[in-house]
């Protein structure tokens, strides 16, 4: 994910399934994402497994804020695309 701050030009993400842990990361480095209506967020561990991944969380926090960040992670509950646009996760 380091590299892909890195890159000079923009970064663009398109996202139609379930973007999760690494994949919910990826979407928040990015510099521009496109979702689709079917499209959903999440970062699961600590509700499923017991267990906090905090790799994820600083670049979703630096998307949505602390408050949504800290729900999602801690509770592992999916944003759907209208939320996800909401709380600027994703462009459009």
């Amino acid at each position: 994910m380091k590299l892909l701050q890195k890159i000079p030009q923009p970064t663009i993400c398109a996202v139609e399934g379930l973007a999760t842990a690494a994949g919910c990361q990826l979407v928040a480095s990015c510099d521009m994402v496109i979702a689709s209506s079917l499209a959903s967020f999440q970062t699961p561990g600590a509700a499923t497994i017991g267990l906090f991944c905090h790799t994820p969380a600083v670049p979703l926090v630096r998307c949505v804020g602390m408050k949504q960040a800290m729900d999602m992670l801690y509770t592992g509950r999916a944003l759907s695309a209208n939320e996800a646009l909401t709380h600027g996760l994703v462009s459009r």
